[in-house]
């Protein structure tokens, strides 16, 4: 079996993970992957694309997400009351 931990990155997802984490000034890449699969895979359930498995026919795309970020990320940029 692959070790998951060392396969690379689809090209243009990075790319935009990247382009937010500059835009942002945030380095959690993690975060910014999640968000970029789900609006991706919105893209394509928008345009009712289907996946054709070997067991079960075909199958409309879905995406099932937790976006979820570290204690205190909102902290940094909150303004002081």
């Amino acid at each position: 079996m692959k070790d998951l931990e060392a396969l690379p990155f689809h090209k243009l997802s990075e790319d935009l993970v990247e382009i937010l984490c500059r835009k942002t000034q945030n380095k959690n890449t993690q975060f910014f992957r999640i968000l970029v699969s789900y609006h991706l895979a919105k893209l394509a359930a928008n345009m009712r694309v289907n996946v054709l498995t070997k067991d079960r026919g075909s199958i409309p795309v879905n995406l099932y997400a937790i976006n979820l970020s570290p204690s205190g990320e909102g902290l940094l940029n909150s303004p002081v009351m």
